[in-house]
């Protein structure tokens, strides 16, 4: 389990150092992510509120 949280750590501070790269313009610009035209940022976003919703299963579950 400690393996797997250092993995996780180290993988969201790949993610945030590679989105540090990013211009404004780069957040704002619309791609093709997932078969979807959206922007970086809204992207970013949507994935947020998805690890938000995550955290609180798992906060759930160890609480109970």
């Amino acid at each position: 389990m400690e393996e797997l949280i250092q993995q996780l750590k180290e993988t969201r501070k790949n993610l945030i150092d590679s989105l540090n790269g990013f211009s404004e313009e780069d957040f704002n610009k619309i791609y093709m992510i997932q078969d979807k035209e959206q922007s970086l940022r809204s992207y970013m976003n949507a994935m947020v509120d998805h690890d938000k919703f995550h955290f609180n299963q798992i906060t759930t579950f160890l609480s109970s």
